[in-house]
């Protein structure tokens, strides 16, 4: 099971937007919020789903960059 962690840059102004929008994703969890970015962390099934939500983090508006910052596999 893939858990990564990450810091998801956004626009000045609109970080928690962003993060109300994170949480219609699934596999993902806003850690924290400080305007213009979020700590978050992806807990997908497979790596291909962390991956997925990792795109779908990138295509939200108000997205500047989204860094991997901490990546592992656990064992289920």
């Amino acid at each position: 099971m893939p858990v990564s962690g990450l810091i998801v840059r956004t626009r000045p102004g609109v970080a928690d937007a962003v993060s109300r929008a994170c949480a219609a994703l699934s596999c993902v969890e806003v850690t924290h919020v400080e305007d213009p970015a979020l700590v978050v962390v992806t807990d997908g099934a497979t790596e291909k789903e962390d991956r997925r939500a990792m795109e779908q983090l990138q295509s939200l508006e108000g997205v500047v960059a989204v860094e991997l910052i901490y990546h592992n596999f656990e064992d289920a």
